[in-house]
């Protein structure tokens, strides 16, 4: 079966004496800025990774009962829409990058992300990461459009009051992964702002 995650390229390391102390000083305010990107993302995705098993849950009980009903389509969407993020992995993206400059020797020892950064990446894994962040803002700008719909559907839902209890949970958990996924995008385009600062300084 075909991934549907790109992996990542081989990483070849440069040291750290080998860039200047001015692409030095600027990648100190990258990695800060990534260190608190991928804490943000951390937090977002584990809430969404929740949000999802809720909506799992409900999917499951109901689609025997549901399936043929309208709004049931919006449910089917936000389920599909909603995997197809945590499929992305933009954490674990984001991190990989962040942890490369402190050299392959941080995979196996976080301990050493105490430390001063030591290495950096080439370009080509900058370059990656650049790129899986611009196809992860579509697929969340298509997400956001998809949960709006669906929300829209739901009220309608909600002024008939058929199977409201239902149809109350659904709103919450399609307006909460909305929420979730602005901040998940607002941390994206940091990150590909990052990508470019890096990317000016390694090719210098």
């Amino acid at each position: 079966m075909a991934r549907r995650v790109a992996l990542p390229p081989p990483v070849a390391y440069l040291p750290k004496a080998s860039l200047g102390s001015t692409a030095q000083s600027d990648i100190n305010g990258v990695l800060k800025q990534l260190k608190t990107c991928t804490r943000r993302l951390q937090t977002a995705l584990a809430s969404h990774a929740l949000e999802l098993q809720v909506l799992e849950r409900l999917y499951y009980k109901g689609k025997n009962q549901h399936r043929t009903e309208l709004f049931w389509r919006s449910v089917v969407e936000i389920r599909r829409y909603g995997t197809r993020v945590e499929e992305m992995q933009l954490y674990g993206l984001v991190e990989t990058m962040r942890v490369a400059f402190w050299g392959e020797a941080a995979l196996q020892n976080s301990k050493l992300l105490k430390g001063p950064w030591t290495h950096a990446p080439d370009a080509s894994l900058v370059t990656f990461v650049l790129r899986r962040c611009s196809e992860g803002c579509l697929l969340l700008e298509k997400a956001q459009d998809r949960f709006s719909s669906a929300y829209h559907s739901f009220t309608l839902v909600m002024q008939t009051a058929a199977f409201l209890q239902l149809i109350l949970t659904l709103a919450a958990i399609t307006s909460r992964l909305s929420e979730l996924l602005n901040e998940v995008q607002s941390c994206m385009k940091l990150t590909q702002d990052a990508c470019c600062r890096l990317l000016q300084n390694l090719d210098n």
